[in-house]
């Protein structure tokens, strides 16, 4: 066994490494005070697989990591030193459960006065970690416009589109066609894949997609964009931008295998302890 073990690590440590695509997008929070630090989005795309961290002020100690081939999404928490593992299969398990506990604390709650509901909902929106949706609350409805806008957007050109979100301006994305950003058309398949594989588990957890905190990304319209978002703003409820997302970089270069891995000694939780 010690022999295949060591036989094994060999193996791993001797993984070719491929071409894959590196970006580099930077997020502004428009609503921070002067002088703050903008955050970095560092992307790694190769064939259907993706890593995603953030650096800077608004950067979690954790990366996320996308498995085409495997149907399956990894968050890798470092300061927990473990992660957690999402496929198609725990999709339903987790939906089921969420909606049994929806049902259970509506119920619970149909007799509570409004004061004392709105405290217990917002215990429980800290515990789960996300916004409790209200009674009988519906997913947003998102739309893509395209507009006569044009214009060069760091150094690529756009058209832009707006994201109206139930009948509300929420976001200006310009959009360049895929192969004006180096390596873009080799991504394209992988974020395209993860889009789909995102709005199949707001399919599945309703109240995630409902949440507040997340929002709508232009990645899950890229279809619809037909090209990259080199640059996304985002508008509050009155129509000021809160944040400003922009493509500084992408280059294509050697990937190790092993990007797409939790590191080693990582131990796997589930979502729901």
């Amino acid at each position: 066994m010690i022999r295949i073990a060591s036989a094994l690590l060999l193996v791993l440590a001797s993984l070719p490494v491929a071409a894959g695509v590196v970006f580099e997008i930077e997020t502004v929070d428009k609503t921070a005070a002067a002088g703050q630090a903008a955050d970095t989005i560092h992307t790694v795309v190769d064939g259907k697989r993706i890593k995603i961290d953030v650096k800077g002020p608004r950067g979690a100690d954790a990366d996320m990591i996308y498995r085409g081939d495997a149907r399956e999404l990894m968050a890798v928490d470092h300061a927990r030193k473990s992660y957690v593992l999402l496929d198609e299969a725990a999709f339903q398990a987790i939906g089921e459960q969420l909606s049994a506990f929806e049902a259970q604390m509506q119920e619970a709650l149909k007799d509570v006065p409004p004061e004392q509901r709105a405290m217990m909902e917002e215990m429980m929106k800290q515990r789960m970690g996300q916004q409790m949706p209200a009674e009988n609350a519906a997913a947003p409805v998102n739309e893509i416009r395209r507009t006569s806008d044009t214009g060069e957007q760091n150094g690529y050109p756009c058209v832009r589109y707006e994201l109206h979100t139930d009948g509300r301006h929420s976001k200006d994305i310009w959009v360049t066609d895929w192969d004006n950003v180096e390596g873009g058309r080799d991504a394209m398949a992988a974020f395209e894949d993860m889009a789909e594989f995102m709005r199949e588990l707001n399919s599945a957890m309703p109240s995630f997609a409902q949440s507040p905190e997340q929002g709508s990304h232009a990645y899950e319209h890229l279809k619809e964009l037909g090209g990259f978002p080199v640059v996304t703003i985002e508008y509050d409820a009155s129509g000021n931008a809160t944040s400003e997302s922009r493509l500084r970089t992408s280059r294509v270069e050697t990937v190790d295998a092993l990007t797409f891995e939790a590191p080693a000694g990582y131990r796997q939780e589930q979502l729901f302890q």
